[in-house]
């Protein structure tokens, strides 16, 4: 089984991150007044910090201004940290002038999606496909539900000129927008 194509989601709920934050808090407070008493009782406590006074109660103050400051962050916002992983999704636009019929080309346009570099991704795999040419004059196609068994086409009657060719794929609710400038 393909470890890549596997989506993977890790959520963390504002209870599970107040309470890390916490245990965080104690270890590191732990940590800090340990190594306090053990300085004290090993040597002499020379003069440093800001005015003759130790540094280490403000460190300890900020610390736990910043963990209290995460915690009210955490319970104004039900999820923090989402990480989605996603297919690498390319797609060819290709564009065909068939015939010339007085002010008009009947043109061809296709979109090829490559999915992780397989053409049209795994069997059975839909995609819908906006298109959207702007230029001399404005026109916009829709293709729903394509695949491999029904690929993408269009075949339209546009005015002669430049046009920008946009094309939006959405892949497994994810949106991936694609141009490409024509001359027809």
């Amino acid at each position: 089984m393909d470890s890549l194509s596997n989506q993977i989601s890790i959520s963390l709920s504002t209870p599970v991150i107040i309470i890390l934050a916490i245990v965080l808090l104690f270890i590191l407070a732990l940590i800090i007044y340990l190594s306090v008493k053990l300085r004290k009782a090993t040597q002499l406590q020379p003069k440093y910090g800001f005015l003759g006074k130790s540094l280490y109660p403000l460190v300890t103050v900020v610390l736990l201004g910043v963990g209290i400051v995460m915690a009210v962050v955490a319970i104004n916002n039900d999820k923090i940290f989402q990480l989605k992983a996603q297919k690498q999704l390319q797609a060819e636009i290709f564009t065909n002038t068939l015939v010339k019929n007085g002010p008009e080309y009947y043109i061809d346009i296709k979109a090829v999606p490559t999915v992780e570099g397989k053409i049209w991704g795994k069997e059975g795999e839909k995609f819908d496909i906006y298109w959207s040419l702007r230029g001399t004059k404005d026109y916009n196609f829709v293709e729903l539900g394509k695949s491999n068994d029904e690929r993408s086409g269009i075949q339209e009657y546009v005015e002669p000129g430049t046009y920008k060719v946009t094309v939006t794929v959405i892949y497994q609710e994810a949106v991936y927008t694609f141009t490409k400038d024509v001359t027809f």
